[in-house]
């Protein structure tokens, strides 16, 4: 009966031995496995650029856009043109007289071409009388023949031809434009041409520009 007893207890022994030692791997495995496991279910597994759709450079800047840049060059460009347009080129040609790019004795149909239907036109009765093409800032007189007789430049956006002197300059700017007047009456400067006269009209006051004249001269008999 002892020896039965002793056996039994040696069996249960040995089975607590086995059943801890099971728990204890056990229990090793899930602390050497269990970080991994949860670590690779919560993190996405790092992809090579060889397996993404497309490859990625980390190191690279993201170099800014030339929009503005190019704005600002088109913006450059517009306002040089701009800037080119209303000064002008050219000087006044006394054998040629031109004013705002207008030749006197031109045709009509060649300044409508130019500049288009005039904002309004009225007749004057003056000997000889004459048609006006009235545009913004610019007035144009014909003859009855239909040629230039007459030309007058009072907006400060016309573009005289004449060196670039402008409308609302300063008088001293004619001067070093045209040269001495070969009158400079009453705050008006005057310069002979052919078969013309270009005048000057100067406020006394600013002693700036207010208009410029072109017009055709007949010979006295």
């Amino acid at each position: 009966m002892k020896r039965n007893y002793i056996t039994i207890l040696a069996l249960l022994t040995v089975i607590a031995v086995l059943a801890a030692a099971c728990g204890n791997k056990q229990e090793l495995e899930q602390h050497s496995a269990g970080p991994d496991q949860e670590a690779t279910s919560s993190v996405p597994a790092f992809q090579s650029d060889a397996t993404l759709p497309f490859k990625t450079d980390t190191n690279k800047v993201k170099e800014p856009l030339e929009i503005s840049a190019s704005k600002d060059k088109d913006q450059t460009a517009k306002e040089q043109t701009g800037t080119e347009k209303k000064t002008g080129a050219g000087s006044f040609d006394p054998d040629r007289p031109k004013l705002g790019g207008i030749a006197l004795f031109e045709k009509k149909d060649a300044v409508v071409k130019m500049l288009g239907n005039p904002v309004e036109q009225y007749t004057l009765e003056d000997e000889p009388s004459m048609t006006i093409y009235e545009y913004d800032g610019l007035h144009i007189g014909f003859h009855k023949d239909d040629t230039v007789q007459f030309i007058e430049v009072s907006g400060a956006d016309i573009v005289t031809g004449l060196q670039g002197l402008q409308i609302g300059d300063q008088e001293q700017a004619a001067v070093k434009a045209l040269g001495k007047p070969d009158s400079d009456t009453s705050f008006v400067y005057s310069y002979n041409a052919k078969d013309s006269l270009l005048k000057l009209d100067i406020d006394p006051k600013t002693e700036t520009i207010l208009s410029i004249k072109l017009f055709v001269v007949e010979e006295s008999a």
